[in-house]
C-alpha cells in the first residue's frame, strides 16, 4: 500500500507540474512598462560633478531637487526614461566663472535601455539638455546644452517601507577656451542622484514578485507560466480590473503552493506568497487567508 500511494503522490505531482508548463503558452505578456516616479531622497541627497582634467580642476555642487519617470519592463527587459526634471546649484568654471542655477532634463524620446530583472539594474543613454542662469558666454555656451549621457542605476523595493533608486549618469564634453582659444578645455561630469518612490501594487508585483521568481532557477516552462501569472496580474491592475487582477495573484499564490518543497524550497515559496500578500493587500482587496498555498491547488 506504501507504494501505491507513493505512486500516486508522484503521478499528482507530475500532473501538476504538467499543468503548469501546459498553461505557460497560454499566458500572454499584455502589460506595459512599469511607471516609477521618484524624488529626490532628503536623507541622501546627490551631487553634480564637473572635471577638467587637463587643468587638474574639479567643481561640484549640491542637487537640490530631483523628479522623474523612469519606465521599467521587467519581462521584457527594457528601460527608459520617460521624463526627467533636476535643480542643481551653481558650478565654479575655470576663471570663476558661475553657471548660476543649473536645471536639468532630458530630451524628450531620446532615452532608451535595458532592464534586468534578476539583479534589479538598469542602463540607459539619453541626451540631457542643461539651462543655467549665469553668462557663460566666454566658453562659447548659451542656455541650453545638449550633453550625451550614460546612465547606470539601481532599483531597490520593499513592499511596506517603499523603494528607492541609486543611479549615477557620466558622460564628457568640450568647451571653447577663452584664456587659450587653441586649445579646447575637456571635461568630464558624473551626477550622483539618490531618489525614492512609495510602493505600489504594479511596482511590487513587476520589481519584487518577477524578479523572485527569476531567481528560483526554474525549468524554464514552470518559470514561464508563473511570470505569465504575474504579467496577467500587471495587465488587469493597469486596465483598472483590480478584482481580475486579485485572482490572478490568488492563481500564482496556489501554483506556489503546488510547487512548494518540490521545485520551489518552502521558505522561498512562504516568501512568495508574503509578497503577493503584500500585492493584494495595497489593491485593497483579498483575504490573507485566500493566500495561503494549498498542495493541489
Amino acid at each position: 500500500m506504501k507504494a501505491i500511494g507513493t505512486k500516486r503522490s508522484m503521478v499528482s505531482a507530475c500532473v501538476a507540474l504538467v499543468g503548469l508548463a501546459a498553461a505557460a503558452s497560454a499566458q500572454l505578456q499584455t502589460a506595459e512598462p512599469l511607471s516609477v516616479v521618484t524624488t529626490e531622497d532628503p536623507a541622501a541627497p546627490g551631487a553634480f560633478t564637473l572635471s577638467f582634467g587637463g587643468l587638474g580642476l574639479t567643481t561640484s555642487s549640491h542637487i537640490t531637487s530631483t523628479t522623474y519617470e523612469l519606465r521599467l519592463d521587467p519581462l521584457r527587459g527594457t528601460a527608459h526614461f520617460e521624463s526627467y526634471l533636476q535643480h542643481v546649484q551653481p558650478l565654479i568654471l575655470p576663471g570663476g566663472f558661475s553657471t548660476g542655477d543649473i536645471t536639468v532634463e532630458i530630451v524628450p524620446g531620446s532615452s532608451a535601455g535595458t532592464f534586468d530583472a534578476l539583479t534589479r539594474t538598469f542602463m540607459t543613454s539619453e541626451f540631457y539638455a542643461v539651462s543655467f542662469t549665469g553668462d557663460l558666454s566666454a566658453f562659447g555656451l548659451s542656455s541650453p546644452v545638449f550633453l550625451p549621457s550614460s546612465s547606470t542605476g539601481l532599483v531597490a523595493l520593499d513592499a511596506e517601507a517603499g523603494g528607492m533608486v541609486g543611479m549615477d549618469w557620466t558622460g564628457a564634453g568640450e568647451l571653447a577656451n577663452p584664456f587659450d582659444p587653441a586649445n579646447p578645455l575637456t571635461f568630464t561630469y558624473a551626477c550622483a542622484v539618490n531618489t525614492v518612490f512609495p510602493s505600489d501594487a504594479p511596482n511590487v508585483v513587476g520589481l519584487a514578485l518577477v524578479p523572485e521568481v527569476v531567481g528560483l532557477g526554474l525549468p524554464r516552462d514552470i518559470e514561464r507560466n508563473l511570470v505569465g501569472l504575474l504579467d496577467q496580474a500587471l495587465a488587469r491592475i493597469q486596465n483598472g480590473q483590480r478584482a481580475r487582477a486579485v485572482q490572478s495573484l490568488l492563481t500564482f499564490a496556489g501554483k506556489v503552493g503546488v510547487l512548494s518543497g518540490r521545485l520551489i524550497d518552502p521558505s522561498e515559496a512562504a516568501q512568495l506568497v508574503t509578497i503577493t500578500t503584500q500585492a493584494i493587500e495595497l489593491l485593497g482587496s483579498g483575504r490573507l487567508s485566500d493566500l495561503t498555498p494549498r498542495k493541489g491547488q
